[in-house]
Order: C-alpha cells, then sequence, then structure tokens
C-alpha cells in the first residue's frame, strides 16, 4: 500500500515538472513577436468572421459574398500591427467608401438585378474608390473588393452599404481591444522579465561594491525590489564540496523555510510566496537592530565548534556590520529594499544557490573577472535561476548597449535589466550584426519588436560587422554592454564557437552577462 502511494506521489511530481516545462517552453515560444501576432491571426480573425457571419443570417437578403473583404481585412489588421494598412478607422472608412463607390457605380452604369456585370460599371467602382480613399487618406485594399461586390449582390444597395460599415467596426472593435490589452502590454502580460529579477542577491566576494552598486539600481527598477548582500564566514576556500544544509533566521527571529513535502516544497525557481513575504518583511526600518539572517551548518551549531570560537564570531559580527554600512548606503543612495544575510559553507556556488532560494531571490548577481577560473561563474549559469555576472567599474551606467542575436526570452530580459540600469535619463542601444544586406530589414524589424514593449529611451541599431570587431569599435562609446550567457546552445556549439562573453571579456567597458534561468 505504502509502495503504491509513494509512486503515485512520483508520478504526480513527475507531471507537475511536465506541466511546469511545457508551459515555460509556449511563455517563451509566445514572447518572440511574430509568433504572438501569427497565434492571433488563427484565433481572432476566424472567431471575428464567425461571429459576424452569425449576426448577419438575420439578414436573409444579405449575401455571404460579403465576408471576403472582410477576411482579407481583419488578417492585414492582426498579421501586421505596426504597419500602415493596420489602423481601425482606415479599415472601417476604406471598406465603407469602398461599398458606396460600388453603389453610385451600380446606379450610374450598372443594371441592378441583373445576372451580368457591366465592365464600365467595374472601372467606375474602382476608380471612385481609390480616388475617394486616396483623397481622405484611407487606402484599403480590401476596400475595393466591398466595391465590387455590391455589382453582384441581389441584396438592395442600401442594406449592403450599412452591413459593411456594422460588421467592420465590429472587426475594429475585436482588433482595438486586442491590440490594447494584449499587444501592446504584452511585456507586461505575457513576459516573464517583466514580473521578475524584483529581488536581487549579490555574494559579497573581494571588491564587490560596484556589483552591489549594480544590484541596487536593478532592484530599485521595480516598486518592490529588494537588494540581498550575502556575505561568507568561513566560505573564501572555494572547493568544491557537498553543500552543507542549514538552519536561517530571519531579521524577525522566525524560522527560515524548509522543503517539505507538496505544501512547503521550494522549486528550483524561488520560494514560496509566503515565504517571499516573510522574508520582505525583514527588512523593515524597524528592524534595524536585527538586520541579518544568518545561516549555519547543521554540523556547526554545538557551543564547542571551531566555526563559533569566540574569534569566528567576531569576524563574522565584522563582516555584517560592514555589510549593513554597505546596505545602508545603498538605500541611502537608490532606495532599493536592502537586506544583509551571512552564510556559512565551502561550496561558494551551492551556497549562493541555496540562500537565493531560501530568501526568494530571483536574480543573482556574481562577480566576472574574465575566464572563469574557479567555476563560480559556471557553477552558477547550470542554475535554474536567473543569474548574471558581472564585470564593473563605474558607478552609473546611462549608455547601455545590448547586441542580440534573436527575438525571444533571452533578448527580452536583457533589454529590461538594461532600461532599469539605465534609468529614466539613460539610453538602450539594442543592436544586431549581420552578415549581408538582404538581412537589414528582417533585424531591423527584429530590434524594433524587441525594444516596443518598454518604456524609455531605446535605439536600435544594425551593423554589418563580426560582432567582436562591433563590440571593440563600440564599447569606448557606452558605460556597460549586456550580453547573454549562451546557456540556451547546446554544448557541441558552445565548443565549435565559444560564447560571444569570453571572446570579447577584455573589451574596454563595464560587462553584464546574463543567463535566464529556466524551470
Amino acid at each position: 500500500m505504502f509502495d503504491a502511494r509513494e509512486r503515485l506521489r512520483r508520478l504526480r511530481h513527475r507531471l507537475r515538472r511536465i506541466e511546469r516545462r511545457e508551459q515555460s517552453a509556449l511563455r517563451r515560444w509566445i514572447e518572440h513577436t511574430d509568433n504572438l501576432v501569427h497565434a492571433s491571426v488563427l484565433l481572432f480573425v476566424p472567431l471575428t468572421i464567425a461571429a459576424v457571419t452569425a449576426l448577419a443570417n438575420a439578414v436573409p437578403s444579405l449575401s455571404f459574398l460579403l465576408f471576403p473583404p472582410l477576411a482579407s481585412g481583419a488578417y492585414t489588421l492582426f498579421a501586421d500591427p505596426a504597419g500602415r494598412y493596420s489602423s481601425p478607422i482606415r479599415f472601417v472608412a476604406g471598406l465603407t467608401i469602398g461599398s458606396v463607390c460600388g453603389w453610385i457605380a451600380l446606379v450610374t452604369l450598372g443594371d441592378p438585378g441583373s445576372a451580368n456585370v457591366n465592365a464600365w460599371a467595374a472601372m467606375v467602382a474602382v476608380l471612385l474608390t481609390g480616388t475617394a480613399t486616396w483623397a481622405l487618406d484611407v487606402e484599403e485594399p480590401s476596400g475595393y473588393s466591398a466595391a465590387l461586390l455590391l455589382l453582384v449582390q441581389e441584396a438592395p444597395p442600401l442594406v449592403y452599404v450599412f452591413s459593411v460599415a456594422l460588421a467592420s467596426s465590429i472587426v475594429a472593435v475585436v482588433y482595438v481591444t486586442w491590440h490594447d490589452t494584449i499587444y501592446e502590454r504584452r511585456a507586461e502580460v505575457l513576459y516573464a522579465t517583466t514580473g521578475r529579477d524584483d529581488d536581487v542577491l549579490v555574494p559579497m566576494l573581494g571588491d564587490s561594491d560596484a556589483i552591489a552598486r549594480l544590484g541596487a539600481r536593478i532592484a530599485s527598477g521595480h516598486d518592490r525590489g529588494r537588494l540581498v548582500l550575502l556575505g561568507f564566514a568561513n566560505g573564501a576556500a572555494g572547493g568544491v564540496e557537498e553543500t552543507e544544509s542549514w538552519e536561517a533566521t530571519s531579521n524577525a527571529d522566525s524560522d527560515g523555510p524548509e522543503a517539505e513535502g507538496e505544501s512547503g516544497q521550494q522549486e528550483a525557481g524561488g520560494a514560496t510566496s509566503e515565504q517571499q513575504k516573510q522574508w520582505r518583511a525583514t527588512t523593515e526600518q524597524d528592524d534595524a537592530e536585527k538586520p541579518t539572517g544568518r545561516r549555519e551548518g547543521a554540523g556547526n551549531t554545538t557551543e564547542d565548534s571551531a566555526e563559533d570560537s569566540p574569534p569566528n564570531r567576531q569576524a563574522e559580527d565584522a563582516l555584517v556590520k560592514r555589510l549593513e554600512s554597505r546596505a545602508a548606503e545603498l538605500r541611502d543612495a537608490t532606495g532599493a529594499n536592502c537586506q544583509v544575510v551571512v552564510a556559512r559553507g565551502s561550496n561558494l556556488a551551492a551556497v549562493t544557490r541555496e540562500t537565493a532560494r531560501e530568501t526568494g531571490c530571483d536574480l543573482i548577481l556574481a562577480p566576472f573577472h574574465g575566464p572563469d577560473e574557479e567555476g563560480l561563474v559556471t557553477s552558477l549559469f547550470s542554475s535554474p535561476l536567473d543569474v548574471a555576472a558581472a564585470r564593473v567599474d563605474r558607478r552609473s551606467w546611462t549608455q547601455v548597449l545590448v547586441p542580440i542575436r534573436s527575438a525571444g526570452d533571452l533578448a527580452h530580459r536583457k533589454v529590461d535589466l538594461a532600461r532599469r540600469i539605465a534609468g529614466p535619463a539613460g539610453r538602450v542601444t539594442v543592436a544586431h550584426c549581420i552578415d549581408s544586406e538582404s538581412d537589414r530589414r528582417r533585424a531591423e524589424s527584429m530590434c524594433a519588436n524587441v525594444v516596443e514593449p518598454y518604456e524609455g529611451r531605446f535605439t536600435t541599431l544594425v551593423a554589418r560587422a563580426d560582432v567582436e570587431d562591433f563590440l571593440g569599435d563600440h564599447a569606448p562609446a557606452n558605460d556597460l554592454i549586456v550580453l547573454g550567457a549562451s546557456t540556451d546552445r547546446s554544448p557541441v556549439s558552445r565548443m565549435l564557437s565559444r560564447p560571444t562573453y569570453e571572446r570579447v571579456h577584455t573589451v574596454d567597458t563595464d560587462l553584464l552577462v546574463v543567463h535566464a534561468g529556466r524551470p
């Protein structure tokens, strides 16, 4: 009986993991603007035409021939939201004017009720439609179809014109609703980057003041952002050992979250909402007398432990005071909500990942100084959490360059981080390198789609150059370059072509390398 329950529990957990993985894959797929547009065309155009057809069935005298121009015009609206003809006013006015011009041609030269279509009437209908829509600046390709179809309609012309105006208005209302609530707000509604990276964990290794300042800029980009400074009490050895288990005490002296069953188990992506609220509460100003979460190895909790000896405790207290002082400076400078945590453990990467999960942080910001000889950055990049490795020396970053290889969640994540770092007064340049001039139009459209959903000052740049030469030439004019970690590429691909950040780590500016975590 117990074995059967255990098998069912494991099967349920496996199915949940598969479900989360598929949901994550679908979200990443829909983040591509082209995929969003095509999915919208396949969903909204057929439903809209079906609704209009059902409504038109109430008018027996109205022929189904009305709907071809509606379908083609609806496709034009949804398929190219930023195009010239994707205007609901142009769509309704163009179709309605076209039907009126067809009515005039029918009355003037046509033979209402006849099965034959007068050629001169067709010519006049097209000529009048083109002239009227051009003069009123509402040119609409489907308007010509609406004008010609009236010449073969058996319905009264007035009923036809009214039906075209009503049906096109319904399509326009659906398009405006989709455009304003989904397409224009896709960064907020669909992109995972918008709701992530609120809580930033910075491992304070060596001289990490500049990285902590960068983390504060990222955290302050969101209203509820939080910066957690992680100090290591005895974790400087850097050996690759098994992570020690911890007992955590927050600023409010409450027990830290533990992994337990289904109700309290933490996923690799972060802590539960209750745990995040608990840790957020520990950073209130009135808890200044206890601003530090301490994490201790389970085997070092006795009084005679070497880690708890007076010299080590004094060193830990000194570390806490230094981190608290730095947190106060960052809080005053950026307005970010700051917290200090001290951890014990010899495997720095494992300690950092575990602390991020326990404190509910969704971004780890680690130091990066070039080739990863100690393996810290490489180990963190294998984490399901978002990780950014920084090599920074400046105090502010107002000019940020973001080269992108393709559209998608990684590009959006880099742009979102860049705009938060640059701030309202800064400028973000999104760039793409091409091999041939024939790729320029596609690249320009891709860059425009990536930056369009975000607020801020953006510039797009498409250059026909090698990415290494491009970054070397533009590095002096920018305060920060945001690169991808290439962790979405296969090991064979990374072996054949090293990640860009490994090839350009010597450029003369600050660098930020971003790894997009996967649940």
